[in-house]
């Protein structure tokens, strides 16, 4: 009797004295966990993130440095995970002029080091980037316009010097605009898909969920500058000719839009709400979004259509975390956590980029 009570109120000092919240660690962790248990697959963003870090000054040998220390560590803790799937480079960076060799080799180097550290880790992790392109041909936003050819030419040697297994172009480019149309966004995509098959890298595509609803270039600079774009769930529709575009020309797909636009979860916010740092943004239809979406999605066809490379769906999707998931209870973080990733996996979406990991690890 008197062990029962001494192993009994051991227990419960022990309950006590447990953190409330998740640790950033077991935040990651209790992700990993649940994607193990589900076959699914996660690619974690790396440390060194951002796409101004040139014109920043950055050095480049602290960026590689602190770059392989982090991915060691994080491969230490995490990579013995079943769904530990590789690498993904969180460098969305402006179209570089062929010409500017500097900046290039700048790019070139980070990726090319980054690459070398993940294959002395495990030579089976993917390392992936999802770069963008820019439909303005008319430098409404002030930025020059690239043309196909000068992409294919760049991302092609790109890929080669930065040992890239995967590229993921973004579908609906910089300015995510909804009155892009397939044609418009196709030779862009033939691009890249053909910068992939000179050096020898996977193609997927980013099909974006997010649209920004504008009445033309003006409106859409106006709603910019001002920080009121008008964020929408691409009509399903839409997004089925964009995945039919997909399939065309790639073997894999993964999304940006998921969060914040269709995830149907009430919980506690594990995901990001916001788009670019505008909280302005109607979510009000998230759960009609993704019904909308699993309604496609169950109704597709078990094997790719003729001429189609994969089926018209979306295999990925991109989540990143906010910086106060460690708030949270941490049994109401661990459901919550888990509920994102059975939704996911309910329709399909079984690959995830993690973003935001060196707010949770490393530090």
């Amino acid at each position: 009797m008197k062990r029962s009570i001494i192993l009994a109120s051991l227990a419960l000092v022990a309950a006590a004295c447990a953190p409330k919240t998740l640790t950033g660690e077991e935040i990651i962790e209790t992700i990993f966990d649940k994607a193990d248990a589900l076959g699914m697959s996660i690619i974690s963003e790396t440390a060194v993130s951002g796409g101004g870090l040139f014109e920043e000054g950055a050095d480049l040998d602290s960026l590689i440095a602190r770059q392989d220390a982090w991915m060691r560590l994080y491969h230490a803790r995490y990579g013995a995970h079943e769904s530990f799937a590789g690498w993904y480079y969180g460098n969305e960076i402006n179209p570089v002029d062929t010409l500017d060799i500097p900046k290039s080799n700048f790019w070139r180097g980070l990726w090319g080091a980054s690459s070398a550290t993940a294959r002395k880790l495990d030579p089976d992790d993917l390392t992936t980037i999802s770069p963008f392109f820019i439909l303005d041909v008319d430098a409404w936003r002030g930025f020059r316009y690239f043309t196909p050819e000068e992409y294919r030419v760049w991302w092609a040697e790109s890929l080669k010097e930065g040992d890239i297994d995967v590229l993921m172009v973004q579908d609906s480019g910089a300015e995510h605009q909804a009155f892009f149309t397939i044609e418009q966004r196709r030779p862009m995509l033939e691009a890249f898909a053909e910068a992939c098959r000179e050096a020898g890298t996977e193609f997927w595509i980013n099909v974006e969920t997010g649209q920004v609803r504008a009445a033309d270039w003006e409106d859409a600079v106006a709603q910019e500058r001002e920080r009121r774009r008008v964020w929408e769930f691409t009509p399903i529709d839409f997004l089925a000719q964009k995945l039919d575009l997909a399939a065309e020309y790639a073997t894999g797909t993964i999304n940006w839009g998921y969060y914040p636009l269709m995830t149907p979860t009430d919980g506690p916010a594990v995901s990001l709400k916001d788009i670019d740092g505008q909280k302005a943004i109607d979510l009000s239809t998230r759960k009609e979004n993704y019904q909308a979406y699993k309604a496609y999605y169950e109704a597709l066809p078990k094997e790719p259509a003729p001429g189609r490379k994969i089926r018209p769906a979306i295999g990925g999707t991109i989540w990143w975390l906010p910086t106060d998931i460690d708030s949270i209870p941490r049994k109401e973080a661990a459901a919550a956590l888990a509920e994102e990733l059975e939704c996911l996996h309910a329709v399909g979406i079984d690959r995830i980029i993690l973003g935001g990991l060196p707010h949770y690890f490393g530090k």
